[in-house]
């Protein structure tokens, strides 16, 4: 089975568009972005908005109650939190 980057580089070699350079590097872009999604799984529980997951690092930004996201603009960042990212997400705590 073919890979799907390879399927879309494809696409963009043979691209004849006014705009595809800043396709280019918008897409560039896009997959520079790191983001990590941590949540309680897929339904909303009852006790949401009293938990908070533990976060030494400082990393979390809440963007719903009961899911947060950690995110990096390049992979620089990742290697030098991965200490810290390793404890994220693993125990929570309720207000």
């Amino acid at each position: 089975m073919p890979r799907r980057q390879d399927d879309v580089d494809g696409f963009m070699a043979a691209l004849d568009h006014p705009l595809e350079e800043g396709v280019q590097r918008l897409r560039a872009a896009i997959l520079a972005w790191l983001q990590l999604v941590l949540h309680r799984g897929a339904a909303v529980r009852d006790d949401a908005a009293d938990f908070r997951f533990e976060d030494p690092s400082g990393l979390i930004e809440w963007a719903a109650p009961d899911r947060a996201v950690i995110s990096f603009r390049d992979f620089g960042p990742v290697q030098g939190a991965a200490a810290s990212l390793r404890g994220v997400g693993r125990t929570g705590s309720f207000r």
